[in-house]
């Protein structure tokens, strides 16, 4: 599939978001967050681990400036990974592309909205959006995105 008819794909399925509000509660641990996403992902099957990426820089795309670089390397980034999402889901489930992408894109917003509740918590407790748990999981997810093209270019 062609890098620009697989941004169409994504992108089509994809609507935008938005920020959650902060609910003044007890503030959760990096622990209790990543437990929601695991569990918000876990439909997936297979496809898990790029569900949570996709869900992760779909947040991170979310939360930057309007009018900077970010947001659209992050908009490059969480096609990629639901790309990716949706490929390992028709693997594993031997779905059409369409079946898997429908099954992909809601779980990427339910992860979204985790990642944007972490962030606002972060924000509100330590005046950053980002921590260090964040930043490995992303790290995570630059890693996972980079085998995953190797291995869709050796196809």
């Amino acid at each position: 599939m062609t890098r620009t008819l697989q941004a169409l794909v994504v992108a089509a399925a994809l609507s935008p978001f938005s920020m959650p509000a902060a609910a003044e509660e007890t503030p959760l641990s990096a622990q209790d967050f990543q437990t929601r996403i695991d569990e918000a992902a876990t439909p997936i099957g297979k496809a898990k681990a790029p569900v949570a990426c996709a869900g992760l820089v779909a947040a991170l795309r979310i939360a930057s400036p309007d009018e900077s670089n970010a947001k659209e390397m992050f908009k490059t980034l969480e096609e990629e990974m639901v790309f990716y999402a949706m490929m390992t889901r028709r693997q594993d489930a031997g779905e059409e592309q369409q079946a898997a992408l429908d099954a992909t894109v809601p779980l990427v917003r339910d992860v979204s909205a985790i990642y944007l509740e972490w962030f606002n918590q972060n924000q509100r407790l330590n005046g950053e959006l980002i921590n260090s748990a964040l930043r490995t999981n992303f790290s995570f997810c630059e890693r996972m995105r980079d085998e995953m093209k190797a291995a869709l270019e050796s196809q």
